[in-house]
């Protein structure tokens, strides 16, 4: 046993390519005033108008943060002694992170004080598809819902996660692969990011991530497998979802051995999407036990756009562990086979495995193998935000995302930029 945990720990390497003060000014405006003209200003009150402008209001001038329904409850039906003594505590209104099935419960919230700005932007009046306004280096104006599929839920092929912006009905879907023997929900932080711009976010977990390299599918067989998913939510995400999520505006994106799954898949049916993006893609051919095909080492030919993000410490090596991202394997052989459109940028001071949530309980050697940079939130800001730009750009349609894509002086980090 010690000399099989032994060669697992050496193999893994190769393989892991209410603001207080407005509630109290609320509760002293209604004290110095009669019942009588409290309730007469409060019937002059246009409800409407008030919903329809609150995404002008940033959250902390929001006097009590009441849910809208609350709202409209209270200003309609309550008295002025029941508005003083109400209970204006969010406490009950955000539950913590954690897997739900979506067919037993409501999704969850899980970015309840992540936005500086509230409320449904008024592109194109609040119809049609979504479209961000803000900027994507910060989280954007929507609040994010996580869901659960469960592998064999009315069909599913395997498990995923859903990250579901909310306050809007029709938004572009983007699909993210996880890496090599990585768990989805070490990406959550990022993943919730670009969902906050108006997109369905799709993870799906494709094998069991305990850290053993042995018994684990190919990167081809990963990509049948994945075909199988995408058929699949295509026929359910609506209904799962309860919003017009647009599988025919379809974002592609993958970190590691994930970036070779969606190219793989791309190169099987180039019609799956126009945006394709890796995040510190490998290609490689296993590792030591081999039998992988390259795939990058020719033209992809490939009617899409491309972005291909890389790390400056992926192709160096860890103490006694190989490079992760090693030179002939990685970003680089992605960016030269990709065909214009296509950008590339490389975060020279951090690591392939950066852009992870500074927690990953249970990772072990899969994430500690690769050389590591000075802290995950730059690249994990820095790949949000590229990723959010380059499918703003491409599926929203937003022109302007064009500079954060192609000029270095944009980025929060130390980055080199090319595009093509």
């Amino acid at each position: 046993m010690r000399n099989f945990l032994l060669t697992i720990l050496i193999l893994t390497p190769f393989f892991v390519c209410s603001d207080a003060n407005n509630q109290q000014n609320l509760q002293d405006t209604l004290l110095d005033n009669t019942e009588e003209d409290i309730l007469k200003d409060i019937k002059e009150i246009d409800i409407n108008e008030i919903l329809d402008k609150s995404y002008n209001i940033p959250e902390e001038d929001i006097l009590t943060d009441i849910p809208t329904e609350d709202l409209k409850d209270v200003l309609s039906t309550d008295t002025a002694d029941d508005i003083i003594h109400m209970d204006t505590s969010t406490s009950d209104t955000y539950i913590d992170i954690q897997d739900i099935n979506p067919f037993d419960y409501e999704p969850i919230d899980i970015s309840p004080d992540a936005h500086t700005e509230t409320g449904i932007s008024d592109i194109n009046n609040g119809s049609g598809l979504y479209k961000s306004d803000s900027d994507p280096y910060s989280k954007g104006r929507l609040p994010v819902k996580k869901m659960s599929v469960v592998k064999g839920q009315n069909g599913s092929p395997v498990e995923a996660s859903i990250y579901l912006p909310q306050g809007y009905k029709e938004f572009a879907v983007v699909i993210f692969q996880h890496g090599f023997l990585v768990d989805n929900n070490f990406y959550s932080d990022m993943l919730e990011h670009i969902a906050s711009h108006g997109f369905v976010v799709v993870a799906p977990q494709m094998y069991k991530a305990d850290g053993i390299p042995i018994g684990k599918p190919k990167s081809s067989e990963e990509a049948e497998t994945a075909i199988q998913f995408y058929n699949w939510l295509k026929l359910n995400i609506n209904n799962l979802t309860g919003v017009n999520a647009r599988m025919d505006l379809l974002g592609l994106s993958g970190h590691s051995r994930g970036g070779k799954v969606i190219w793989t898949i791309m190169l099987k049916d180039p019609s799956w999407t126009k945006a394709i993006a890796g995040v510190d893609p490998v290609d490689g051919t296993g590792g030591p036990l081999g039998g992988e095909t390259r795939i990058a080492d020719k033209p992809f030919n490939l009617n899409v756009s491309s972005l291909i993000i890389g790390t400056g410490l992926g192709p160096q090596g860890s103490g006694l562990n190989q490079a992760c991202a090693p030179e002939g394997d990685n970003h680089v052989q992605f960016y030269n086979a990709s065909s214009s459109p296509a950008y590339h940028a490389v975060a020279i001071d951090y690591g392939h495995m950066d852009m992870l949530n500074d927690s990953t309980p249970g990772c072990g050697m899969v994430c500690a193998a690769c050389k590591s940079g000075p802290d995950r939130k730059g690249m994990r800001i820095f790949t949000a935000a590229q990723l959010t730009a380059f499918f703003r750009y491409i599926l929203q349609n937003d022109n302007s995302m064009l500079n954060i894509l192609i000029d270095p002086s944009k980025a929060n980090i130390k980055v080199i930029m090319e595009n093509k």
